[in-house]
């Protein structure tokens, strides 16, 4: 199916006969490249053996609802530039210059702190609003997070946010969450509790706000993807 693609994406790639599932692989690999859309992460699902940040297969951009993507897509503008990983020049969205390593794609995100409700599929992201003399309020999120993961040990999860914006960064240790929606992957430590590991979930995770800014925990941290 990968090499059919080549000519709708106007892509020069070796075939390989034989290699299965890794042709698919090497197209995303390329296209990750090229793209100027956070869209190209749009997916839910099963992930590629080779970097989680790729779907297994064209079904995972089945996931989402296209009735969100006129509201979705005010979001999503990359403004890919030349940089080094982890700087965003003022008015872009997300880490611009991420890039496809031997360990995954290498990406710097805001993680916010969340709270995973089981039971019920979702998260909740514990906030509070901006305010003056005292009349800052606390203010949860609750995000829908569809993910059949056996229960983890560490019990430490993130929402790692894909086209956030670097006013939402102003603060120290905090994002304000000012619009939506936001494009997020769901974060666990692995068994080692050294670094994160991206979950599988079986919806695209996104976060709707309207109204007054929401100030979360998080932390500004290089992930591989």
């Amino acid at each position: 199916m990968a090499y059919s693609l080549i000519g709708i994406f106007d892509i020069s790639m070796p075939i390989t006969y034989g290699e299965g599932e890794r042709s698919w692989f090497r197209l995303m690999a390329i296209i990750l490249q090229r793209c100027k859309s956070w869209e190209v992460f749009v997916w839910a699902g099963e992930s590629s053996p080779y970097a989680s940040a790729i779907p297994r297969s064209p079904k995972g951009y089945e996931a989402f609802d296209m009735q969100d993507s006129t509201e979705l897509n005010k979001t999503l503008d990359m403004g890919r530039v030349e940089g080094i990983v982890g700087e965003t020049p003022p008015g872009l969205r997300g880490d611009h210059a991420f890039a496809m390593t031997r360990h995954g794609v290498q990406m710097k995100l805001p993680l916010l702190d969340v709270v995973f409700d089981r039971p019920n599929q979702s998260v909740i992201i514990h906030g509070h609003t901006p305010g003056y003399f005292g009349r800052s309020k606390p203010w949860d999120l609750p995000v829908r997070v569809t993910c059949r993961r056996p229960k983890s040990k560490a019990e430490t999860y993130r929402l790692g946010i894909v086209n956030y914006s670097l006013s939402g960064l102003a603060r120290r240790n905090q994002y304000e969450i000012r619009e939506g929606p936001l494009l997020c992957f769901f974060f666990t430590l692995d068994p080692n509790g050294r670094s994160w590991l991206r979950l599988q979930t079986e919806n695209v995770i996104l976060i709707y706000h309207k109204g007054a800014p929401v100030r979360c925990r998080c932390s500004f941290e290089t992930v591989y993807i």
